[in-house]
């Protein structure tokens, strides 16, 4: 004789595309920002400031990124903190993006302007 099989009941698996892409976003801002903060002291050049500069405006992008996909899989279930997260990871990301201008920005202090700015972002 044999068994009888019975049917499972479905069982939503929830999209964990959001959380991936979040949690390589995190892993490549944090892998841009750690030698991109190090180079810092030696950005005494336009064009080493220049490539600074952008690096930081790729890492505020990856911060909006990471906001949304703490976003995406908290909404749910923690509402306040989801929204929390995707709005102190965007504000981060405006106030990094503003102090990379400053490296930018041939008017923008250099080095000095970026720190002057970047330091209220950390507050």
């Amino acid at each position: 004789m044999t068994p009888t099989r019975h049917a499972l009941p479905a069982v939503a698996v929830p999209d964990r595309r959001p959380a991936l892409v979040a949690a390589v976003a995190l892993a490549v801002l944090t892998a841009l920002s750690i030698p991109a903060t190090a180079l810092l002291d030696t950005a005494d050049r336009p064009a080493t400031r220049t490539v600074l500069g952008l690096g930081f405006l790729v890492v505020a992008a990856l911060e909006v990124v990471v906001g949304w996909g703490l976003y995406v899989v908290l909404r749910e279930r923690a509402h306040s903190s989801a929204y929390a997260a995707l709005v102190s990871r965007a504000g981060y990301a405006v106030l990094l993006a503003a102090a990379a201008g400053r490296l930018l920005w041939p008017g923008g202090n250099g080095v000095a302007g970026f720190r002057a700015d970047w330091s209220l972002a950390l507050v």
